[in-house]
């Protein structure tokens, strides 16, 4: 008795040592097979991490001297602290839930924890034993049950894995393919006897007192073992020809059955399983007019089958499913032949024509919906230009009896001022007071008179281009010319107004094709706009060149506009610096007018504002506009 008493921590240490080679062998034979597979690279992890701790305790069983059991007993847990977390990771692979892999939350869910327990072990020397003592069956561990780190360690490997395994469990039972549900039985059944002897040696013997070496990694060769046998039994881990054509007919998303001569089925896909709601077992070896809503359709696919006829090419038909419910399809069939020609089979594939027919529904929706955008935009550019030709007409019909009020106002004023005023007694207060207010009266009809002329001729400009009636003088013209001769013509704007006019022209510009006078309409406008809505400050204008361009611009400490009102500017009727004060109202068409031009000229305009800050207005003018270009962009705005 004695004798056997001897013998055992030296059978412990051999079963422990053969554990770690088996562990070694087995992880470098499914590494070597598919090494660029996740979970063949975690099952290796998993391997090395137990063969660690097999190797640990294979010397630990025989030793006597505490100190390097100590360390012994640190260097194996790296294999105890890290199994349930590699093994929740591994089954998490196994069963396919790629979604949650692709957080990186997961990863520190399973792997922070043994670190830290890690940590807490190599810095303290203290973790589930605090003491080791030697019994005749070999080295066994004191552990300190009641210390919170011990416990947090059992809960922690505990839930782990016992999750590890649940997920197992619902994969086989969900599973569709037997292949994959043996799998999950044999994993699951061969880890149930080792998790039992495990918990039994290394967690309830040292609850109860009972000495007895922790031999849980031996008991783990019997899970390993099942493993290895699901490798050579199933191909387990290792990717085969026939693995690879059933994943791939599982993963089509089509109808997809094989079938019998005889008219049986022999295979689903997953998709026909789950569109037709059968279970695997329940369509397996049946006929196939099972399938089929119509019987005389299944008697005549049958027919053709037991034939070996190519019985349909894109033919529609209806399946029925399990529950009653009917499915347009367009189904398709090619027979299957051996290499002597004998019939082995057909195969049936088959497309839902419910999904066609949505996309159909949706582009025809939308197709109507273009239609009708487009009906509306053209309703609207035909509005647009009932609106501007209906403006042209009262414009045109205004301007000639508006011409003549102003005739008529200015001579009024005249004769007023040479033939009456002076024979007028202006001494008496109310005879000078009523001449002057006649005079400012007529002053106003002239003012008002003159600004309605100016929104007239708006109107009409906008109009003629837009119709591409307006008269273009293109020529050579001087950026510093138009500048000039557009501030000597709004210098009376700048009288009365605390504003100053700083003016910066870069030296020797070069020469630009354009109409002086369009030229000169926009730099006016932009000058106008930036006095009318600049109390005090500033208007600067600056022309300068960038690269093959010159910009123009005229910048104002004004009371600027608003970011929601920018894009707003260069619409046509749009008046958005106008609703921020009591000036007098316009047409809102100066602005698109000057992007009319500006555009004629090959440029772009554009602004840059803050409000209660003010604007900067610029646009570009490209050195290189020629009488070619111009032409050109005639035809690009008809």
């Amino acid at each position: 008795m004695n004798f056997l008493m001897i013998k055992i921590p030296v059978l412990l240490s051999n079963l422990s040592f053969l554990a770690f080679a088996v562990y070694l062998v087995i992880g470098i034979y499914v590494f070597q097979k598919e090494q660029r597979a996740s979970i063949t690279r975690v099952f290796f992890f998993q391997c090395i991490t137990l063969a660690i701790w097999s190797l640990s305790y294979s010397f630990i069983y025989s030793e006597t001297n505490k100190e390097v059991i100590s360390i012994l007993y640190k260097i194996s847990a790296i294999g105890w602290v890290t199994f349930s977390s590699t093994l929740v990771h591994f089954f998490t692979l196994l069963t396919g839930k790629n979604n949650i892999l692709k957080k990186w939350w997961y990863y520190v869910l399973i792997y922070l924890p043994p670190i830290v327990f890690l940590i807490r072990l190599y810095s303290s020397g203290n973790l589930m034993a605090n003491d080791f003592i030697f019994t005749p069956y070999g080295t066994a561990e004191l552990q300190d049950i009641h210390s919170p780190w011990s416990r947090i360690f059992i809960l922690f490997w505990t839930s782990y894995t016992m999750t590890g395994f649940l997920m197992v469990w619902n994969w086989g039972k969900k599973a569709l393919s037997k292949r994959e549900k043996r799998q999950a039985k044999l994993i699951f059944y061969s880890a149930i006897v080792p998790l039992t002897g495990g918990f039994i040696t290394n967690n309830l013997f040292p609850v109860f007192g009972i000495q007895f070496p922790a031999i849980a990694q031996i008991f783990s060769l019997i899970w390993l073992l099942g493993i290895l046998y699901s490798i050579n039994k199933y191909r387990f881990l290792v990717l085969t020809p026939e693995i690879a054509i059933d994943e791939i007919i599982s993963k089509i998303r089509d109808f997809l059955i094989l079938v019998s001569p005889s008219g049986k089925i022999l295979k689903v896909n997953e998709f026909t399983l789950d569109i037709l709601k059968y279970e695997y077992e329940d369509m397996m070896g049946k006929s196939i007019s099972l399938l089929f809503r119509d019987r005389d359709t299944a008697k005549k696919e049958l027919l053709n089958i037991r034939h070996g006829i190519n019985f349909s090419k894109g033919t529609e038909v209806e399946f029925k499913t399990k529950e009653g419910d009917i499915i347009p399809v367009c189904m398709s069939s090619e027979v299957i032949r051996d290499k002597s020609g004998d019939l082995i089979g057909s195969i049936i594939v088959a497309q839902d024509l419910r999904l066609i027919g949505q996309l159909k529904q949706e582009i025809l929706e939308r197709i109507h919906i273009e239609e009708t955008l487009l009906k509306t935009n053209e309703q609207l550019k035909e509005l647009d230009k009932m609106k501007t030709d209906f403006l042209s007409t009262v414009s045109h019909e205004l301007r000639t009896p508006l011409t003549s009020i102003l005739g008529f106002a200015k001579i009024i004023k005249k004769k007023y001022e040479k033939a009456i005023l002076p024979y007028v007694n202006l001494e008496d207060k109310k005879v000078s007071k009523t001449s002057k207010q006649i005079v400012e009266n007529i002053d106003i009809i002239v003012s008002e008179g003159e600004r309605l002329t100016h929104l007239i001729n708006e109107v009409l400009d906008i109009s003629k281009m837009e119709e591409g009636k307006i008269q273009w003088n293109m020529g050579e013209v001087a950026i510093k010319d138009i500048l000039e001769k557009s501030l000597v013509a709004t210098s009376a704007l700048f009288e009365g107004k605390n504003i100053k006019l700083i003016k910066t022209i870069e030296e020797n510009l070069p020469l630009i094709y354009g109409d002086m006078e369009r030229l000169m309409q926009v730099v006016i406008n932009l000058i106008s706009n930036a006095i009318k809505f600049t109390d005090k400050g500033y208007v600067r204008c600056e022309a300068k060149r960038n690269g093959d361009e010159i910009i123009i611009s005229v910048i104002d400490s004004g009371i600027g506009i608003d970011e929601k009102d920018i894009i707003k500017v260069f619409e046509k009727f749009k008046q958005v610096g106008d609703t921020l004060t009591n000036k007098p109202k316009g047409t809102g068409l100066g602005l698109t007018i000057c992007k009319k031009i500006i555009e004629r000229h090959g440029g772009n305009i554009w602004v840059k504002s803050e409000l209660n800050v003010g604007s900067r207005f610029s646009f570009s003018l490209p050195i290189g506009f020629n009488k070619e270009m111009y032409e050109k962009s005639i035809l690009d705005h008809q």
